[in-house]
């Protein structure tokens, strides 16, 4: 898997196997970030205080955050069968941050 620690971004990672762990020391407002994997887990830690507007899609897996957030698209979240397709800002909004994956994914507070 892929392991980056106290990055600032804009970053794209990708891989097609394992999973990809991601801990921002702080968020480049610059340039969207994006974190995907075909097969595995996705883990990314940001700084509680950061604004971002969320896209985070999983195929099968589940999503977990300790986030507040109010999504921008409940009523399409609700008529999927399986996986999340989850849009929300966080504080207010900000830089885009995209992550991608058919396994779980994970949202945490720095």
């Amino acid at each position: 898997g892929v392991v980056l620690k106290e990055v600032t971004g804009p970053i794209t990672v990708n891989t097609t196997t394992g999973d990809i762990t991601v801990v921002f020391g702080k968020v480049n407002q610059k340039s969207p970030i994006t974190v995907s994997t075909l097969a595995g887990d996705v883990d990314v830690a940001l700084p509680a205080s950061t604004p971002a507007n969320l896209v985070v899609t999983t195929a099968a897996g589940d999503f977990y955050t300790d986030f507040n957030f109010e999504m921008t698209n409940a009523d399409e979240q609700a008529e999927r069968r399986f996986g999340y397709n989850v849009k929300a800002k966080l504080n207010k909004g900000g830089v885009t941050v995209n992550i991608t994956s058919t396994g779980n994914i994970y949202l945490r507070k720095k």
